[in-house]
């Protein structure tokens, strides 16, 4: 694609570097999320060879800030699951579409961690475990994980780095996936 046929899949989005990530290729589609100017959590698809554009509205009043944007995980069967949370709220959720690369259907909301301070999500797929991984900024501002063998039931969550004697909050590890 030339920058003469480059193609604009919003004019009203924004999204934080901390997450990842943001956009996948699937099934010859571009997915990707962001926030809107007026707060809404926003996952969109583009399909190149047809030109097709969809977007599905996540959460209608999400907060106005770009850490609030999420990060994509794509599932050994194309299914998309998707990692949000408030910018140092309460609450990791996630959602997963209902069909291969297909955002116009999900299934309900799932709650990950309903502790504090969460923002900044790093989904995985551990296929030779059968089991999913998500690393945030926790509570503690340190790097926190839970696991799931379904993607609905998750682990409690646990500090994944936290040095010995710098506990402060001032300390901040921050993982890129």
């Amino acid at each position: 694609m030339t920058h003469a046929e480059t193609k604009t899949l919003t004019t009203d989005g924004a999204w934080c570097w901390f997450q990842d990530p943001r956009a996948v290729y699937v099934n010859n589609q571009l997915f990707a999320g962001w926030m809107t100017h007026d707060g809404k959590l926003i996952m969109g698809s583009y399909d190149p060879k047809s030109g097709d554009k969809k977007t599905f509205t996540l959460e209608e009043d999400w907060d106005v800030d770009d850490h609030n944007t999420l990060s994509i995980l794509t599932l050994p069967d194309n299914r998309l699951m998707v990692f949000y949370a408030r910018h140092n709220k309460v609450g990791l959720y996630c959602r997963t579409t209902l069909n291969p690369a297909d955002i116009t259907q999900w299934q309900d909301e799932v709650t990950v961690s309903d502790t504090n301070r969460i923002t900044y999500s790093h989904p995985a797929y551990l296929a030779d475990e059968d089991l999913y991984f998500v690393v945030w900024r926790g509570p503690t501002w340190k790097p926190t994980f839970a696991t799931s063998k379904d993607g609905i039931t998750w682990s409690e969550s646990h500090i994944l780095v936290q040095e010995e004697g710098r506990e402060a909050s001032n300390i901040r590890p921050y993982l890129k996936a």
